[in-house]
């Protein structure tokens, strides 16, 4: 049972974004390692910034450049650890937050992590 039915909010503040999944090497038969590409997938939701209340905290986990997922509908486990590029940064998606309470918002809420500079070169 819901008690507040978010989605016009959500849907009000989402924005077009992609993931791309990470899938897994392997050797093929010459013993060569074989990296392959991962699938992109568009998505929308609502990335916003971590609340400062959360920046300030002693453990200090949370950086001015880390974002938060609200969407609609959950990501499938396959796709934490997946990379979200928006507005030309990448984040890598890193646990569910809300995942207990989406059965009364409607809401999953997925913490984004920024990715240093030096490893989006990489790519």
């Amino acid at each position: 049972m819901q008690y507040f039915n978010f989605s016009r909010l959500i849907h009000r503040y989402s924005r077009p974004f992609t993931c791309e999944l990470k899938a897994e090497g392997a050797y093929d038969a010459l013993g060569e390692w074989v990296t392959p590409e991962g699938s992109v997938i568009s998505m929308t939701g609502a990335i916003l910034s971590v609340r400062d209340s959360k920046l300030r905290q002693p453990d200090g986990v949370y950086t001015e450049k880390d974002k938060v997922l609200y969407i609609l509908t959950p990501i499938d486990s396959a796709m934490l650890g997946a990379e979200i590029i928006f507005k030309d940064n990448v984040y890598t998606v890193e646990d569910s937050t809300g995942e207990d309470d989406a059965e009364f918002t409607g809401v999953y809420i997925y913490h984004l992590k920024w990715v240093s500079v030096f490893r989006r070169l990489k790519r």
